[in-house]
């Protein structure tokens, strides 16, 4: 398994139309050679609460979903495409829903090269989610217990809540999780558009 490679983020692009953007995204991750890409999450752009109260599949925010299902995706860009939900993606009879129609499960993981990394939801959106956050943070748990002390781990989710500046998933929780126990490397999330780093984990 090889221990060096690099992925591509992106996340926050709110659009149902303008794909060059994408398009460069792809060329840039297949010319440097990145082992897959990530977007973040808010396909969509932010909700009309009386359209979303009158219809919570409104056309508009499908074909955000479905407009970046279609072009941003492994088959486009020659490597692995993932995605994690946003806030303004939660659509549907539950949060989930719409989302889970196009893009698959709202919680996964999966490994490259020697790091674990897992895609965790937002804990509240647009409209509230099937899943609570004690779900999710059950599901890291019992992932995690199946890895060794030595596992590299990054986490990869819309919004850093809620994981403290220590390193600690959902604080307080029956299912809380100190990462630090693992090679907890860090988290990529988007939600506040614009870019900085927290030291965060083992490498803090």
């Amino acid at each position: 398994r090889r221990s060096g490679f690099t992925f591509i983020h992106v996340g926050d692009t709110e659009t149902t139309k303008y794909d060059r953007h994408l398009n460069e995204i792809m060329a840039y991750a297949r010319n440097t050679g990145a082992a897959f890409i990530i977007h973040t999450g808010d396909l969509s752009g932010k909700a009309n609460k009386k359209q979303l109260a009158k219809d919570p599949e409104n056309a508009r925010w499908r074909t955000a979903i479905d407009f970046h299902a279609d072009r941003l995706n492994a088959q486009h860009a020659g490597r692995p495409v993932y995605y994690t939900i946003g806030n303004h993606d939660m659509r549907g009879r539950y949060g989930e829903s719409l989302w889970e129609s196009r893009l698959g499960p709202v919680v996964y993981a999966f490994e490259e090269g020697d790091c674990l990394f897992v895609a965790l939801p937002i804990a509240k959106g647009d409209v509230m989610p099937f899943d609570r956050p004690d779900d999710t943070a059950k599901f890291l748990k019992n992932l995690l217990a199946t890895y060794p002390a030595t596992q590299k781990v990054f986490l990869l989710s819309h919004s850093q809540t809620p994981l403290d500046c220590h390193g600690v998933f959902l604080k307080g929780s029956r299912y809380e999780v100190d990462l630090r126990q693992w090679d907890f490397l860090g988290m990529i999330h988007g939600h506040n558009h614009r870019s900085s780093v927290t030291p965060c984990g083992s490498r803090a």
